[in-house]
């Protein structure tokens, strides 16, 4: 980032700059199994009797298979289910039951992850950094040890085995060790948590190189694009027209559940279109009016707190949207008061003085997502400055 900074384009035009897998040292997906293979076949993860896990055998099943065989055997499950919840209670039907609860329960996270997870798997593409490989050969010889972001220099088994998997058992507090059993000390005094992101944040109390970054929707205020646009509409036209508009937006609620369901991305653009034909000043205005019907009302006291707690440190603060709902008009009151920096979005284009429908980000060499993964990595390896100490995880588009 600071290489990027410090290098701008000098046609003002945005630039990608991939320091990851890609066309220079890439990362196959074929080895991120093998590797985990490896891994857990040498630290075994233990179940509740202290047995060793045996590793299982990846054999690239297509998601659409592996969903389905998911969604039989729940089947199977739930029948079992209903059989034992009618039989006479019993020591037995008591362990039964439960065994068919965790079953399920692990069945269900795994059609979570399938849904997450699982069209990454059929992506065929290698990402380019032939952007970064020209940022590299401006760097002084005497900085590239101190900022190696050269892909080249990432041994992938090193990562895996030494930093990723290690740190995702860790996190997990997965039982790895066989016999191993904590004792009660007799203490009612709050443990520390050494290896966790918060820690890692307090370990750089009074430093003002860091810098925190805080989404906004679904982390700071409990709010999705849906609401801040149906809050705008309504107040912009008069009553006798709501019951046509809100039929209009049941007929497309179908689609965009499906669009949010198969990916965010398209449900955001196919959302954002409604935008068009709007007056942009209007939009603001109202806007402004959201801030305290909508905003204020809806703000987690966590994640203000969070935010003082950094301000207090003296670090930079800012603000990300990664839903723009309002398109950047909501950016007054206390969050814009804490943050010094904001990374909003703007509306496309206008056309004759109205929407064209869609948003723009106004910090488009600074993708929002991609700087809260690098500050997930800087925070597990304890040697970055970058912080993105979200108050709550984010919360679905459409309830």
């Amino acid at each position: 980032m600071l290489a990027v900074a410090a290098n701008p384009p000098p046609d003002a035009k945005p630039r990608i700059y991939h320091v990851a897998s890609g066309t220079r040292n890439p990362l196959r997906l074929r080895r991120v199994p093998e590797e985990t293979e490896a891994y857990f076949t040498k630290h075994p993860l233990r179940d509740r009797f202290g047995q060793a896990i045996g590793t299982p055998k990846w054999t690239f099943p297509t998601r659409g298979e592996l969903a389905a065989q998911a969604r039989t055997v729940l089947r199977f499950v739930e029948a079992a289910q209903w059989v034992v919840e009618r039989l006479p209670l019993g020591a037995n039907v008591t362990a039964i039951s439960d065994d068919l609860n965790a079953e399920r329960d692990r069945l269900d996270r795994g059609l979570n992850l399938i849904q997450l997870y699982g069209v990454y798997t059929e992506v065929d593409c290698i990402f380019d950094t032939r952007n970064v490989m020209a940022l590299w050969e401006k760097v002084p010889a005497a900085e590239r040890k101190t900022f190696p972001f050269d892909p080249a220099l990432y041994d992938w088994t090193h990562y895996f085995q030494d930093v990723h998997l290690p740190t995702v058992v860790r996190m997990s507090r997965a039982e790895t060790a066989a016999g191993r059993r904590k004792q009660p000390t007799g203490s009612t005094a709050q443990k520390s948590e050494s290896s966790s992101v918060r820690a890692a944040i307090e370990r750089r109390s009074g430093r003002a190189d860091v810098l925190a970054v805080f989404d906004v929707d679904g982390t700071l205020v409990e709010t999705n694009v849906v609401e801040y646009f149906l809050y705008m509409r309504l107040r912009a036209q008069p009553l006798e027209d709501w019951p046509a508009f809100m039929a209009s937006m049941l007929r497309k609620g179908p689609r965009w559940l499906f669009l949010e369901r198969r990916s965010r991305a398209e449900f955001q653009r196919s959302f954002y279109r409604e935008y068009e034909g709007l007056d942009p000043e209007v939009m603001k205005r109202l806007g402004r009016e959201a801030l305290d019907a909508v905003t204020l009302r809806r703000i987690y006291p966590e994640g203000m707190r969070r935010i003082r707690e950094h301000k207090s440190a003296a670090r930079r603060r800012g603000a990300r949207r990664a839903s723009p709902g309002v398109c950047g008009t909501k950016w007054r009151g206390p969050i814009g008061k804490l943050c010094l920096r904001r990374f909003a979005f703007r509306p496309a284009d206008a056309r004759d003085g109205r929407h064209a429908g869609g948003c723009e980000s106004r910090r488009a060499t600074l993708p929002g997502r991609g700087a809260a993964r690098l500050a997930d990595r800087t925070l597990a390896d304890g040697a970055g400055k970058l912080a993105a100490p979200d108050a709550r995880p984010t919360q679905p588009r459409i309830p």
